[in-house]
């Protein structure tokens, strides 16, 4: 979580955003992911990016509170298209991320591995 609150405070920097805006959100985001991250392996890729859903909008909205709440203007709903397309591409990352522990189909006996 220390990791991601520095990542979100570089965020906002280069954003030029409220310092503390992004850093939350990813905290926020990250606590979420830890505490969820065994279960989710367990399900199919399509409940898992129901899983995925709740997490992007969580962090969309603390972003969003702390905007609105020091005078910005509201983004409108298009805002929250962000998360709904994470979510759609979470089968392809979730797919592409467990690629290296994927086992050849014709297996090698010279590999130690």
């Amino acid at each position: 979580m220390g990791a991601a609150f520095v990542f979100g405070l570089l965020m906002d920097v280069h954003e030029g955003a409220l310092f503390g805006q992004h850093a939350l959100a990813y905290t926020i985001v990250s606590y979420g992911a830890i505490t969820l991250h065994r279960r989710i392996q367990w399900f199919p890729l399509g409940a898992q990016a129901l899983h995925v859903l709740p997490l992007l909008l969580i962090a969309q909205l603390a972003a969003l509170a702390i905007r609105m709440w020091v005078g910005g203007e509201w983004p409108g709903w298009i805002y929250f298209a962000q998360s709904f397309v994470g979510t759609a591409l979470w089968p392809l990352v979730a797919w592409l991320l467990l690629a290296p522990q994927r086992r050849p189909v014709d297996r090698d006996e010279t590999r130690p591995i």
